[in-house]
């Protein structure tokens, strides 16, 4: 039963995602910020993805996850996500834009703060909930966003799933 066994993992959780992301708004540095809420998103995705497997779920993720294999990294994994019907378009390019801007951060090392990322066309309008002048409140928001809306999708699966194995 999700509820009761802790099938829901902590990243996953909006609530414990919202306290993450916040507790990323108080890093100084940009860099620091962008790549640590990338691999809470990433984590996210793998748990979302996880919790989709149908049998011995752990170890299916395990062997699609973490391995080398065809959806071992986060590009792959956004694609499998959405070629499965389990996250829409929206979600999708919300999780490419988290992942470019993360790449944009790892890989130039001269590149320390979001002053230095190109503004990125492909955010959704969240300006209602930040300053839409600031790339980093952005991008952090969107980040929580998506988790959230991730939940959203896979809290119904989940009751259906409690209640198949409960009859």
């Amino acid at each position: 039963m999700w509820m009761g066994m802790n099938v829901i993992p902590n990243n996953l959780n909006l609530v414990r995602s919202n306290q993450i992301v916040e507790q990323f708004q108080q890093i100084e540095s940009d860099r620091a910020a962008a790549i640590l809420v990338a691999c809470h998103v990433e984590q996210s995705l793998k748990e979302f993805i996880e919790l989709y497997m149908v049998e011995e779920p752990e170890k299916a993720a395990n062997k699609l996850l973490n391995t080398y294999n065809s959806i071992h990294n986060f590009s792959a994994q956004i694609k499998f996500a959405y070629e499965c019907g389990w996250i829409t378009n929206d979600i999708k390019k919300d999780l490419n834009t988290i992942r470019h801007i993360r790449n944009e951060f790892s890989h130039d090392p001269d590149k320390n703060d979001f002053s230095q990322i190109p503004g990125d066309p492909r955010f959704r309008d969240y300006s209602q909930i930040y300053d839409p002048d600031n790339l980093r409140s952005q991008y952090l928001t969107t980040a929580s966003m998506t988790v959230g809306q991730m939940w959203n999708i896979i809290l119904p699966f989940l009751r259906e799933k409690e209640e198949s194995q409960s009859e």
